[in-house]
C-alpha cells in the first residue's frame, strides 16, 4: 500500500490500513460515518473511480451542496420553495 503524501502521517492518526483513503483517521469508519460520506457523494454529483468508495474533494463538494441546501430551507417556507419549483418547472419541464 502506498503511504500518504508527506511525512509526519503517523502523527496525523494514519494508519497503514487506512492507506486507501487519504486524510482519513480510522476513527471515522462506523457505519454512520460510510452513510454520511455515501449521503455527500451522491450530493456532489461525482463519480467515482472503480473501487474507490470516495475522494475528499468530492466529500467537501457535497458538503457545499448540502449547507447551501440547509441554509436555503431554512431561509424559505415550504410553500414558497413550491411556488418556486412550479415556476422552474415552467421553464425546464419535468427536469426540475
Amino acid at each position: 500500500m502506498a503511504r500518504p503524501i508527506g511525512r509526519g502521517w503517523r502523527k496525523r492518526g494514519l494508519e497503514p490500513s487506512c492507506q486507501t483513503q487519504p486524510l482519513v483517521p480510522c476513527g471515522y469508519t462506523s457505519p454512520e460515518a460510510a452513510e454520511l460520506r455515501t449521503f455527500l457523494i451522491k450530493l456532489s454529483g461525482r463519480q467515482m473511480r472503480h473501487k474507490l468508495e470516495f475522494t475528499n474533494p468530492a466529500l467537501l463538494a457535497g458538503l457545499w451542496v448540502f449547507l447551501s441546501m440547509s441554509k436555503i430551507m431554512d431561509a424559505y417556507f415550504q410553500v414558497e420553495l413550491e411556488a418556486l419549483k412550479a415556476t422552474a418547472q415552467q421553464f425546464l419541464g419535468d427536469v426540475v
